[in-house]
Formats: structure tokens, C-alpha cells, sequence
């Protein structure tokens, strides 16, 4: 949610170092560590198949997030999936 609110919502550039490294202090992730993720091969597998998955289920508007069977897309929708997880957290 923090990289879709900043790119998506704000603006922001994807690609920018800075911005993912802000991200992940915002989650109190390891900047060096996401950094380092996002450039591996783990990360390049596991975008192959997210991505072969949003096509099998018929994605086609970004930004899109899927939870479970629950879609939502566009930036517009970004609050309303914050409260769905958080509830779903709470249960």
C-alpha cells in the first residue's frame, strides 16, 4: 500500500531508489535488504508469476490489487482495501 499510495496516488516514480527506500523505512523494513530484493532473481520469479496469475484472472486497469477473491482497481480504492485488510487483520 505505501509504494501504490506514493506512485499511484502521489505520483512518484516506481523505479526510484529513494522513494522504495523511503517505503521500506515506513515499514520499518531494512532499505539496503528491499533493495536488494528487488534486484534478485527471487523478485523477477516471483513477478513472473504474479503477473501470470493477474492475467489468468483477467486483470486489466492498474492499479489493481487483489486479496484472496476480493479485487480492487484504481487509486480511488486505495482507503477502502486499507479498512478491508485491517479488519481482516482483526478477525
Amino acid at each position: 500500500m505505501t509504494v501504490c499510495a506514493a506512485t499511484f496516488g502521489a505520483g512518484g516514480d516506481m523505479n526510484s531508489d529513494a522513494l522504495l527506500s523511503d517505503a521500506a523505512r515506513q515499514m520499518d523494513w531494512s532499505p539496503e535488504d528491499s533493495l536488494d530484493f528487488v534486484d534478485s532473481d527471487r523478485a523477477q520469479r516471483l513477478y513472473d508469476e504474479i503477473n501470470e496469475e493477474v492475467h489468468r484472472r483477467g486483470v486489466c486497469w492498474v492499479p489493481t490489487m487483489l486479496v484472496g477473491d476480493e479485487m480492487w482497481w484504481g487509486n480511488d480504492l486505495l482507503g477502502l482495501l486499507e479498512d478491508f485488510l485491517r479488519v481482516r487483520q482483526e478477525s
